[in-house]
């Protein structure tokens, strides 16, 4: 399968599982993008830009789950939901700046991709060669970015196919 028909039966399953919750008062926690990327996406392969646009809470969730491969434990949860008023930006680069540097990261075997932020390693390896986004600035970086997400989700799907991603 690729990435495309793995999108096409979460999505649609995802779908299905929510007009369910609807149906019955309920209702899932994270939008179906989060839970895509998590489900569609290679484990040991995370890409930064994916996390961008989510709000500080989701965005701490996700870092922990797609960087650490588990939820934030509560102490930590409640620590980082002081620093979450925040400006998305400083915060992002708070919570990536501490996982990304902690030791419990460094045992885990996962590649990440586009650090967006200057604070943090800066790795922008792409199937094992330089790519010439490492020698943007984060202004241009940020720039590009905000045109990509403007595009529809097959587009974004295909330029990573190109680019040589094999996640959403």
């Amino acid at each position: 399968m690729d990435d495309m028909e793995d999108y096409s039966i979460y999505g649609g399953v995802f779908d299905v599982a929510n007009q369910n919750m609807t149906a019955s008062k309920h209702f899932f926690q994270f939008r179906r993008e989060e839970i895509m990327l998590y489900a569609v996406g290679d484990p040991h392969n995370v890409d930064l830009l994916n996390l961008m646009d989510l709000d500080n809470s989701q965005f701490l969730f996700m870092a922990y789950v797609l960087l650490l491969q588990r939820f934030p434990e509560s102490l930590a949860y409640h620590r980082w939901e002081k620093a979450g008023k925040l400006p998305k930006t400083i915060f992002q680069k708070q919570v990536l700046r501490t996982i990304l540097r902690s030791h419990e990261f460094s045992l885990n075997s996962i590649k990440v991709y586009n650090n967006y932020t200057n604070s943090c390693k800066d790795d922008m390896t792409i199937s094992g060669q330089e790519s010439s986004y490492k020698n943007l600035d984060n202004y241009q970086k940020m720039w590009i970015y905000k045109f990509y997400q403007r595009l529809p989700v097959k587009f974004r799907l295909l330029i990573k196919k190109i680019m040589g991603y094999d996640m959403i």
